[in-house]
C-alpha cells in the first residue's frame, strides 16, 4: 500500500475508534494501526466539535439557547457512541469503589455501571450544560472546536497498556479561578484520569 493509501487508512481507523461512523471493511484494525492513527486523533476531535457546533447554530435558529445546547450535547454523544461518558462512569466507579490499584482496574473493566458512575455522569452533564448555557452563542461554537481538539488526545499505547482503563484520559489541572468558559472547556473532556495515575 502506498503512503497516501496508508494515511487514509489511519484517518479512517481514528474515525472508527472515536465515533459511530461506518468505515469500509478494508480499513481493518490492529494495535499497531491504532498507535499509528494516533496522529489523527485531534482531527477527529475537530470534526466532532465542528459537528456539535453546527447542530447548535442550526437549532438555535428554532429553539432557545438552553434547548440548542442540549441538542448539541446529544448530537455529540450520539456521534461518539457515548465514548467519553462511558469512560467517565468507569473512572468514577473505579475510584469510588476501589481500595487499591488492582481493584480499581477490575471495577473499571466491569461493564456494569454503579452508583458512583451514575452520579458522576449526571453531575458532569449538568455542569457541562449549565456552563455552556451561560455562554454567548459565539463562545459556545469556539469552545466546541477548541476543546474538541484535545478530546481524543489519549495515546493508543495507554489503551494497550491498561485495556481495562481504555476510557481514561490525562489528569486535568483546573485553573485556580473557574469561569463558565473554563468549566465548559474542561467538561468537554470528562475522561480526566489517566491509567498511569492509578
Amino acid at each position: 500500500m502506498n503512503v497516501l493509501g496508508y494515511q487514509l487508512r489511519l484517518v479512517l481507523t481514528a474515525i472508527q475508534y472515536f465515533t459511530r461512523l461506518p468505515v469500509p471493511r478494508w480499513v481493518g484494525y490492529s494495535e499497531r494501526q491504532l498507535n499509528d492513527a494516533s496522529r489523527y486523533f485531534p482531527l477527529v476531535g475537530i470534526l466532532v466539535g465542528l459537528f456539535t457546533g453546527v447542530v447548535f447554530v442550526l437549532t438555535l435558529r428554532v429553539f432557545p439557547q438552553p434547548i440548542a445546547v442540549l441538542l448539541a450535547m446529544l448530537s455529540g454523544i450520539l456521534l461518539t457512541g457515548g465514548f467519553h461518558e462511558d469512560g467517565l462512569t468507569d473512572t468514577c466507579d473505579g475510584f469510588g469503589g476501589g481500595q487499591d490499584r488492582p481493584q480499581i482496574l477490575a471495577i473499571m473493566k466491569d461493564s456494569r455501571v454503579g452508583s458512583y458512575g451514575v452520579l458522576g455522569l449526571v453531575f458532569a452533564l449538568l455542569l457541562k450544560f449549565s456552563a455552556l448555557a451561560m455562554l454567548p452563542a459565539a463562545q459556545f461554537v469556539a469552545i466546541s472546536a477548541a476543546a474538541s481538539r484535545k478530546r481524543p488526545s489519549v495515546r493508543a499505547h495507554s489503551v494497550t497498556r491498561h485495556p481495562s482503563a481504555a476510557s481514561a484520559f490525562a489528569l486535568a489541572r483546573p485553573s485556580p479561578r473557574l469561569d463558565p468558559v473554563t468549566i465548559a472547556t474542561l467538561s468537554f473532556s470528562p475522561r480526566s484520569i489517566a491509567a498511569n495515575h492509578i
